[in-house]
């Protein structure tokens, strides 16, 4: 087997992990941040893992409130942080949609650990859009928009 296969294989199990209904938090922690290596090690393969799991975060970060889905609010934001932090390149393109969606994790009643996560997912994000000085009339757009 070569070594892109072993990296599906094992991001497919992963993504087992965030779909579980009940799943204890150090378990999403470490799984998140599993998924965060993987995603800095790059390729192809990656790649396409990497836009999966961005796109459903951000729809289950979308969904959330409504739902009352906490496991999957935890699990959106330990995603979105880890693949802020380990493929910024990849994420920057739904910055927006992050933005827009996160305080509802940020503000919910749920866990503090899911208020805790949420937080160190938009600290991850910022990081994201500050490193971004080529485009630094954007930077200021997005800081004064999350100030509003």
């Amino acid at each position: 087997e070569d070594n892109e296969t072993k990296m599906c294989r094992f991001a497919n199990f992963l993504r087992m992990v965030f779909q579980q209904p009940v799943v204890d938090s150090p378990t999403l922690i470490q799984a998140s941040r599993a998924l965060g290596h993987l995603a800095r090690a790059g390729g192809t393969a990656t790649a396409d893992f990497v836009e999966f799991e961005l796109k459903r975060s951000i729809d289950w970060l979308r969904v959330g409130h409504r739902s009352g889905d906490t496991a999957k609010l935890h699990a959106a934001v330990l995603v979105l942080k880890e693949l802020a932090a380990n493929a910024p390149v990849s994420f920057s393109p739904l910055i927006q949609d992050f933005v827009d969606h996160i305080w509802v994790a940020i503000q919910s009643d749920g866990k503090p650990i899911l208020r805790e996560a949420a937080i160190d997912a938009l600290r991850a994000v910022l990081a994201v859009i500050a490193a971004r000085k080529s485009e630094m009339r954007c930077v200021h757009q997005w800081f004064s928009k999350i100030e509003e």
